[in-house]
């Protein structure tokens, strides 16, 4: 399992509009999408290097068309980052060595016929 360092700060994942106690850095903070056609249960976030995920960072459920924040606190340092989703059921898919400083919107599609899971940022 990944271990998320900085993440646990709770990132200001929150739906809507977020009361954060710290700056943001503004080189990672980017928007999750989900179009993956399922309800996320979990998101995990860590950097690339780490050996394990850590906690859920997300407070409550995002629906399939739904997107959400995610902020980083200042402090949050790596070159790249993964991410792991998982479904109520338990079912996860994830994606590795992603460059947030060069994404401000993230994707995530799913084709259930084919199993096959894809990531589109800009």
């Amino acid at each position: 399992m990944k271990r998320l360092v900085v993440v646990t700060l709770a990132l200001g994942f929150l739906v809507g509009a977020s009361a954060l106690t710290f700056a943001a850095n503004d080189e990672l903070d980017f928007t999750l999408v989900n179009k993956t056609g399922v309800e996320l249960a979990a998101v995990f976030i860590s950097p690339s290097h780490k050996d394990d995920w850590g906690d859920n960072v997300i407070s409550k459920p995002l629906a399939t068309d739904y997107q959400i924040a995610i902020t980083f606190p200042p402090k949050a340092k790596s070159a790249l980052w993964d991410i792991r989703i998982e479904d109520a059921a338990g079912n996860f898919k994830y994606w590795t060595g992603l460059d947030l400083t060069v994404i401000n919107t993230l994707t995530l599609d799913y084709d259930a016929a084919t199993d096959k899971a894809t990531a589109t940022w800009k």
